[in-house]
């Protein structure tokens, strides 16, 4: 069976059809809730029993490999995405039926995050992937009118953008951090967050180029000012 058959041979296989499977364009409430809930499980346990930055980061890395080599699996054996998607269907989108899913990019994301940047922006690029990707996707699909790039909006790039200052702004202040250019690094994270979310329009997923390019530009802007 071809792979482009897949999809015809799930929603007839399964005993609930797939064909309302949500596109990327969707609210998907279920799963901007499970992006959240995990993502914030996630790191409440990393902090709660202080564990190691760079075995989590190569755990993370390992998994999304074993992710990436089960969904390879998957592609090739129709019974088995059948299965998977039936499982998964809350949560899957459609495009998901034939092609990787987001959970290995974010594992992969969190994974390089960790291992190459501080672990303090490490962390806080983690935090914009768990928090700005799905409130400015959820804003802008509600609300997004004025278009800047395919599927993505004004009004979604604004609220990525308030939702990492404003993350940046309190982390920073749990850190104890009150430093004269707090705001200054408020600021670049605001702005590396929005322009990491903005690359995905690329083709490229979001849950991978959030938590690299916004660790990677706060690495570079830390180095300025030496804020952390």
């Amino acid at each position: 069976m071809e792979r482009n058959d897949t999809l015809e041979f799930v929603s007839k296989s399964s005993s609930q059809s797939l064909s309302g499977l949500a596109k990327r364009q969707d609210i998907h409430w279920a799963r901007k809730i499970w992006h959240i809930s995990t993502g914030s499980i996630g790191v409440g346990f990393y902090l709660t029993f202080n564990l190691p930055a760079q075995p989590v980061a190569l755990l993370c890395i390992t998994a999304a490999v074993i992710f990436w080599l089960f969904d390879t699996l998957r592609f090739q054996s129709p019974k088995l995405n059948a299965l998977f998607c039936k499982i998964t269907k809350p949560i899957l989108r459609c495009s998901e039926v034939n092609n990787y899913g987001g959970h290995s990019f974010y594992l992969l994301g969190v994974g390089l995050s960790l291992l190459l940047f501080d672990e303090r922006i490490a962390l806080l690029s983690t935090l914009f992937l768990i928090f700005a990707d799905p409130l400015s996707s959820l804003v802008g699909g509600i609300y997004g009118k004025e278009k800047i790039l395919p599927n993505k909006s004004l009004e979604g790039t604004l609220t990525c953008f308030i939702v990492c200052y404003s993350i940046g702004f309190f982390y920073l202040k749990i850190l104890g951090i009150t430093d004269s250019h707090l705001v200054l690094f408020c600021l670049a994270g605001g702005v590396f967050g929005a322009l990491s979310e903005l690359v995905s329009a690329f083709k490229i997923d979001d849950n991978l180029t959030i938590p690299v390019i916004s660790g990677l530009g706060l690495t570079v802007f830390n180095n300025l000012l030496n804020v952390l």
